[in-house]
């Protein structure tokens, strides 16, 4: 559960949806969410679990605002992302959220410290030299700067895209089964490096599979047919 000291310090969930739907489909005949209801708390590490078509997917996208909801409401620092045009809900996605994806979405042309670097120019963050030698020490991948993704292993470019999502110190991360084509090395450093953020005040979305992952993170919770289980 998430710790005591972060409920007290966190009365308002700094990320909340509440009831939302989505269907897809001709005849939206497809329900992938039924007014699912979920809380994300600053510096709070949240998982959830879930089988594939359950809507974790679909969930990660509305609450990225990149994809509008059906029905229901998505609030970040109380304010709908819904409700502003869509140019200033890609700013509130660029200076608001970092996104980690299972299949690492890397620019192929690009080096290591090209990628990392990619995600802070919509920002202005030109000069980020000393955050990026951290997080190329922290994350192991010291010795492969300068490769391109073609050249590195899963888990370094796993490890790549937490970096890049790290980069601009977002309010939030939204991480999409981050460990699913990870060894066992992988999986803990990526999960270290996530459970780090959230000790500094960050927060930190992830779905998985895997039930397992539930004793790294503060709070668990499980997904079935478009909503969440009971406790």
């Amino acid at each position: 559960m998430i710790k005591e000291s972060n409920l007290v310090k966190n009365i308002k969930p700094f990320v909340t949806a509440k009831k939302i739907s989505k269907s897809y489909g001709n005849n939206n005949n497809v329900v992938v969410l039924n007014n699912a209801s979920i809380d994300l708390f600053r510096g709070e590490f949240l998982s959830i679990s879930g089988p594939s078509g359950c809507g974790k997917t679909t969930l990660l996208m509305i609450l990225g605002c990149l994809m509008n909801p059906d029905n229901g409401e998505v609030k970040i620092d109380n304010f709908d992302p819904y409700k502003i045009k869509p140019s200033d809900r890609a700013k509130v996605r660029s200076e608001f959220i970092g996104f980690i994806f299972q299949d690492f979405k890397l620019i192929p042309y690009l080096n290591v410290m090209e990628n990392i670097r990619c995600s802070a120019l919509p920002l202005g963050q030109i000069s980020v030299n000393d955050k990026l030698e951290k997080l190329l020490s922290i994350l192991k991948l010291d010795h492969r700067r300068l490769h391109v993704p073609s050249q590195l292993s899963a888990g370094e470019k796993q490890r790549t895209a937490i970096a890049r999502a790290m980069i601009t110190s977002p309010r939030f991360i939204l991480a999409d089964e981050p460990t699913g084509n990870l060894d066992e090395e992988n999986t803990e450093i990526v999960l270290k490096s996530l459970r780090d953020y959230s000790n500094n005040n960050g927060s930190v979305l992830m779905v998985s599979h895997d039930p397992n992952i539930e004793c790294f993170t503060d709070r668990h919770l499980k997904m079935s047919a478009g909503g969440f289980e009971e406790k």
